[in-house]
């Protein structure tokens, strides 16, 4: 009969082991660029669809203490590009263990609300400048981002890493906008 593997070491037996890199190695670069392109497109469109935030950012002094607008937007792209790069690859891992793919689709819805929060994030600040409605959107897309590098972490390092990086920026906005909120 085939061995039996407990909970934890399901991660880590060969057998696992063995699957996840013959996965990876199959993962072409083009899929994690497809993933990353797609969903920076997406976010892209979604800034367009919503007057520059130049005149919310006037309003309440931040100018001086955030870093220049090209650098944020390169971060809020990359970030998002780092999202859609693990999402699509972790998508493209083919298994026959349940619980890897359990955890593989956890991760993933997770890390879609993510995305869905943190553009909803935007569309609710800039959109209709109701600080603690956005403010919310934020904490929900950082819980749910958490929670996809978790699972992520536990299949790929290097797909959790990648989450976390994309969420670093999501951390530094939300903790910007609550120093607004609160007038610190």
């Amino acid at each position: 009969p085939p061995p039996t593997y407990s909970a934890k070491q399901q991660f880590t037996s060969p057998k696992a082991v063995s699957i996840l890199t013959n996965s990876l190695n199959k993962i072409n670069k083009i899929i994690w660029l497809a993933g990353g392109a797609g969903l920076t497109l997406l976010a892209w469109l979604t800034t367009r669809a919503i007057p520059q935030p130049i005149t919310w950012l006037h309003t309440y002094n931040l100018l001086s203490t955030l870093p220049p607008l090209w650098l944020l937007r390169l971060l809020w792209c990359l970030s998002y590009f780092l999202m859609g790069g693990a999402w699509l690859s972790m998508l493209c891992i083919s298994t026959t263990q349940p619980r890897i793919d359990t955890l593989k689709y956890k991760g993933g819805m997770f890390l879609v609300l993510t995305a869905l929060f943190t553009l909803a994030w935007y569309l609710v600040l800039f959109g209709t400048d109701s600080l603690w409605l956005s403010w919310i959107c934020l904490a929900l897309a950082l819980i749910a981002g958490g929670y996809s590098a978790l699972c992520y972490g536990k299949l790929v390092p290097l797909m959790g890493w990648s989450v976390v990086l994309a969420l670093l920026f999501w951390i530094y906005l939300w903790l910007m906008q609550l120093m607004v909120m609160l007038h610190i």
